[in-house]
């Protein structure tokens, strides 16, 4: 298919692929319509920024056990990993009371005072339900439900999907059969990198 980055997640719509959140979380909006069970946030891309943020600040908190002695060497030459985990964990803590007190003091169960999800709780609750879950934080001394409970009960109740788990060859010849779901594609007038239709670009990572 041509890509290779390495990061996740990629969405096939017909034949377009769509290898950005932000793009395919707006196109599952675009496709549900206006009355789909996901509603726009106005400060979305906001909250998805703060998302971000938070996984990136909460990576020192994976155990170290999880990672290849090939990464843990090769970031000696920067910093010890263990001693990172005391800061991100009382960065963390501050990123609990944030959602607890802030994004969830009115009472109702979703961001901005909501009785139903919106892109708000998607772009914020993967980071956060990923870190406690899945690292095992929700155990660690103060942070866990019971020091956060509206937090613990927010994340908790977002929905989960159990996706199928799909065969790379059949996938590949189902989208090279399908159609374009895009009716056209436009160039901004004042792109900066000036790129034309129909013209092959390579997309890289800075990092």
């Amino acid at each position: 298919m041509g890509v290779s980055f390495r990061r996740i997640p990629v969405t096939a719509v017909g034949k377009d692929l769509y290898c950005d959140s932000s793009l395919i979380t707006k196109k599952i909006l675009e496709l549900q319509g206006p009355n789909g069970p996901l509603h726009e946030h106005p400060a979305a891309a906001a909250f998805e920024k703060y998302g971000d943020w938070a996984f990136q600040t909460c990576l020192a908190l994976i155990p170290e056990k999880l990672l290849s002695q090939e990464f843990v060497n090769d970031r000696k030459t920067i910093f010890h990993y263990a001693q990172l985990r005391p800061s991100s964990l009382g960065a963390f803590a501050s990123i609990l009371k944030t959602i607890e007190d802030d994004f969830l003091s009115s009472g109702y169960p979703y961001i901005g005072g909501r009785k139903e999800p919106s892109t708000a709780d998607v772009h914020v609750g993967w980071a956060i339900r990923w870190i406690c879950t899945r690292l095992g934080i929700e155990n660690e001394r103060g942070l866990s439900a019971e020091s956060y409970p509206r937090t613990y009960a927010w994340f908790q109740s977002l929905p989960q999907s159990q996706p199928e788990a799909l065969d790379a060859d059949n996938s590949r010849e189902t989208i090279l059969r399908s159609d374009y779901s895009e009716n056209s594609i436009q160039n901004q007038p004042n792109d900066p990198l000036q790129t034309l239709v129909n013209k092959q670009v390579n997309v890289e990572s800075s990092e």
